[in-house]
């Protein structure tokens, strides 16, 4: 197996081990089902990347949810620029 393809293999058994933990994050910090889905999916693809891209991390834990905590930080970013754009 090359590199790449072990980091990907890697990075697939990591992100699906976490899948349940990611949208259960989302579930409880987003306003609907459709939310914490679409969020858990951005940060589901987000980690998969960066994983492919740089390896399994020393602290998978922290390194997931860092990841899901920035992608959650977008989230409230666009909401909050949606509402002043439909405040206008």
């Amino acid at each position: 197996m090359d590199g790449a393809h072990n980091n990907r293999h890697k990075a697939e058994g990591l992100v699906t081990a976490y899948a349940g933990q990611i949208y259960a994050f989302c579930r409880k910090r987003t306003a609907s089902l459709q939310d914490a889905e679409d969020l858990a999916q951005q940060i589901c693809l987000r980690l998969f990347s960066a994983l492919c891209a740089k390896g399994l991390p020393e602290y998978p834990d922290r390194f997931v949810f860092t990841v899901a905590h920035n992608q959650l930080a977008n989230y409230y970013r666009r909401r909050a620029a949606v509402s002043v754009a439909a405040g206008r």
